[in-house]
């Protein structure tokens, strides 16, 4: 199990392994949502996915509505700009586990993922 991130410039990732060290969760790093689906799928436990949606929200909100008929029981956390926050009840609709603004701190984030990490692991 781990956290996938999709990050357009390297900002989380290295503050997530930072902090995710107790227990060890890796942290993989993805520049597009198709590297992260990849990842995902690639996966053979479930996994958290990070999603910054100030990288592609459009193609990111439309694939989370997509995966709403995936048996995959991965975690999903967004971190989302001002005007996407305001989306925040669509997005839980969609089965988003937590929405963060970018302005959360990365012991918030790294919070929020462990929590979501250790929720993934107790539903295998």
């Amino acid at each position: 199990m781990s956290v996938i991130v999709l990050e357009g410039r390297p900002r989380w990732v290295p503050e997530l392994r930072r902090r995710l060290v107790e227990p060890p969760i890796p942290v993989r790093a993805c520049r597009s949502l198709s590297d992260a689906r990849e990842a995902a799928r690639r996966s053979a436990l479930p996994c958290v996915m990070l999603l910054d949606l100030s990288v592609t929200p459009e193609a990111c909100l439309a694939w989370m509505g997509e995966r709403t008929r995936d048996d995959r029981r991965d975690a999903i956390v967004t971190i989302a700009p001002p005007g996407v926050v305001d989306l925040e009840w669509m997005m839980r609709d969609l089965g988003i586990g937590a929405v963060l603004s970018d302005t959360s701190t990365a012991d918030e984030v790294a919070r929020v993922c462990q929590r979501q990490w250790q929720a993934v692991r107790e539903t295998r």
